[in-house]
């Protein structure tokens, strides 16, 4: 195996992949990143049971092939290269990156025990980048971190005729997010699907402003698989079991009034400010859906003080 790389996109494509591999794991061959060498393109994938990621880059193959070497040192090697091309070869069981004049060698790990990779799930529809990133990142502050947990720290992805929900629960708040996306096809009933929140906004961020995020999906409960994929970096992620409770009735605002508490309690979230000296308050939200605020209201006015943090 030998392959010449500009270094810059060695450098993406092995940072991309390699935020898959766990930070500690009992089985080494899961700390690997895959390489694979062939027909003037370089594939980068890392991989764990619960998400793989797939990146490709263009590159100049003279001999075709694929090795399997420690990802986060392969990362701290391509920090350190000076720009320019860069030339990998495999020699024996030691894999080698050289860049002008500067040479690294890794020992590579048994690619015989290495797991199966997942299929990629079929493709049912796409959607815009910018703003599924941007839909991710509101709601998937809400969801939980504690893994004793796993229901929890997901995020719930809806699939109807034209529109995608997402939405998200710690048992304190609860946020939902709605967007527009572009089925292939007419969909036989909703599609449901419960995802990590830490995997699902990692892969938002990287892949915005590629355009359009192809979206695949393989039924199976907790076996199944979400695809993403957008430019030339592709990701599956396995499902979450279970489903967050309805939320229809929490949002429903029709009839209802606004909160009163003391503006003495209201002083303490909002750091002593000597404005709080109403005898009520009553809480608001911004024209972000995943905001809210506390005000005072005087005199059929409401405004937010300099002084109020978000709550």
């Amino acid at each position: 195996m030998e392959f010449r790389i500009d270094r810059t996109a060695f450098a993406e494509a092995v940072g991309r992949a390699v935020r898959a591999l766990p930070a500690r794991t009992p089985v080494p061959v899961l700390g690997g990143l895959l390489l694979e060498a062939d027909a003037g393109r370089l594939a980068v994938t890392g991989f764990d049971f619960e998400a793989a990621v797939r990146v490709e880059a263009d590159a100049e193959v003279t001999a075709p092939g694929r090795v399997l070497v420690p990802g986060r040192r392969l990362l701290e090697v391509c920090r350190v290269l000076p720009e320019g091309p860069v030339s990998c070869a495999l020699e024996a069981s030691r894999f080698t990156v050289e860049a002008d004049g500067t040479r690294f060698g890794l020992s590579t790990l048994p690619l015989a025990e290495y797991p199966a990779l997942p299929a990629a799930p079929a493709p049912c529809g796409t959607v815009d980048a910018d703003a599924f990133a941007a839909a991710v990142a509101q709601v998937a502050v809400a969801a939980g971190r504690d893994e004793t947990l796993p229901l929890l720290t997901g995020v719930q992805l809806r699939l109807e005729d034209g529109e995608m929900t997402l939405s998200a629960s710690d048992r304190y708040r609860y946020a939902v997010r709605r967007l527009e996306w572009k089925p292939a096809a007419a969909l036989d009933g909703a599609v449901e699907a419960l995802l990590p929140a830490r995997r699902l906004l990692d892969l938002a961020r990287s892949l915005g402003r590629c355009g359009d995020v192809v979206i695949g999906w393989e039924p199976g409960g907790g076996g199944g698989l979400f695809g993403f994929e957008g430019g030339r970096t592709r990701t599956a992620l396995r499902l979450l079991d279970g489903r967050l409770p309805a939320y229809t009735s929490l949002f429903d605002m029709a009839g209802r009034r606004s909160p009163r508490w003391s503006a003495r309690r209201s002083r303490r979230r909002c750091g002593g400010s000597r404005w709080w000296r109403r005898r009520t308050v009553r809480c608001g939200w911004t024209s972000r859906p995943t905001a809210p605020y506390c005000c005072a209201r005087a005199t059929g006015t409401t405004w937010r003080p300099s002084g109020c943090r978000p709550c």
